[in-house]
């Protein structure tokens, strides 16, 4: 069997000749020739070739099927070339599932709805559980870098210098350590008090730092509602919230750039990180966790789960129906979930 319309590219020159390609199925062998001007066969570059040491590689959209020879030459040839040469050979299982998937438009569906439910599966689960194993075993100074960075981006955008009185921000600190004192085990942090541009706000990033603004010590009917929030901060810190949040999200943009293959624009997200972790807050799940070491926190020391359901209620009542402030309670879960947690918390811990 003759086959004319194929292009020989011999490997060392770009420039394509045209070309004929020969099967002899009597003795299984393939020849590629190229053509002179008059069309017949000159003298191949290849004399004999295998069939079985012949590979194609399928084709993009529309384009020609590729023969690769051993010899590193490359010869673009018809679809019929494939069908002898597929005649020419007994295919293996694997071999004919693939042939018939790829020519099968429910298969390729059925693929895709598969690959979509398996991204979703690895976003909800794969990626959480991949970052809490990394946050587990971060090293310290690594964490104190991100914070320290974290911490300079959001000095340049969010927030700005505390103008709460000095002796106020120690009273406040020293007020807050005299209950982690009672404590055992309670992680290492520090309290950074800031005025911002997003209201009412606390936030934890890693290695320990909690930022709390000056909108909410001024919101705050008491000390102890103060001392709430930032219980349910550190119950962040506790759980290391803040670098398995910053590695999830890492591990978001770079599956979607597997997908789309735009590094350049994760760069520029990744560089907006502390941003976005201030507008999206931490996970429902993360919200939760946070809230129930807070209860934990003060029934073990004192300051019991009263003031932060007041703190929740007094944010609730400023912010919570207007939509337009990006408060403390915003990204969180709804306030009556939360109270109800609470609560149910202290009932487990009669005085």
């Amino acid at each position: 069997m003759t086959f004319r319309g194929a292009k020989y590219f011999d490997g060392r020159s770009p420039v394509a000749q045209a070309a004929v390609v020969r099967l002899d199925s009597a003795r299984g062998v393939a020849g590629i020739f190229a053509a002179a001007e008059s069309g017949e066969p000159a003298d191949p570059p290849l004399a004999e070739v295998r069939v079985d040491a012949l590979y194609l590689d399928p084709p993009v959209g529309a384009g020609p099927w590729v023969m690769r020879l051993p010899d590193g030459a490359v010869c673009e040839c018809p679809q019929e070339v494939y069908t002898a040469l597929a005649r020419e050979r007994t295919p293996g299982t694997l071999a004919r599932f693939s042939r018939w998937a790829e020519s099968s438009g429910r298969v390729a569906v059925v693929c895709f709805l598969l690959s979509v439910v398996l991204v979703v599966v690895f976003f909800r689960y794969g990626i959480p559980l991949m970052a809490e194993n990394a946050a587990r075993g971060m090293p310290a100074e690594i964490e104190t870098m991100v914070a320290r960075e974290s911490m300079r981006a959001l000095d340049r955008t969010f927030l700005s210098p505390s103008a709460l009185a000095p002796e106020r921000k120690e009273a406040l600190r020293d007020g807050f350590d005299a209950f982690a004192a009672r404590k055992p085990a309670t992680p290492t942090y520090r309290i950074e008090f800031r005025r911002s541009r997003i209201g009412p706000n606390a936030f934890a990033l890693p290695a320990g730092l909690i930022v709390i603004t000056d909108e909410l010590v001024e919101l705050a009917e008491t000390d102890a509602e103060v001392y709430a929030v930032a219980a349910h901060e550190l119950g962040h810190v506790h759980h290391n919230h803040g670098m398995r949040s910053a590695l999830q999200a890492a591990g978001h943009f770079i599956v979607i750039t597997v997908f789309l293959g735009d590094v350049s624009s994760v760069l520029s997200v990744a560089a907006a990180l502390p941003s976005v972790l201030i507008e999206t807050g931490h996970s429902r799940r993360f919200e939760l966790e946070a809230d129930t070491f807070a209860a934990e926190f003060g029934m073990a020391t004192g300051l019991g789960v009263a003031p932060l359901v007041s703190i929740l209620e007094s944010l609730t009542d400023a912010y919570g129906g207007e939509g337009k402030h990006l408060s403390w309670i915003s990204t969180h879960p709804p306030t009556a979930e939360r109270v109800e947690l609470l609560r149910a918390i202290e009932a487990e811990h009669p005085e």
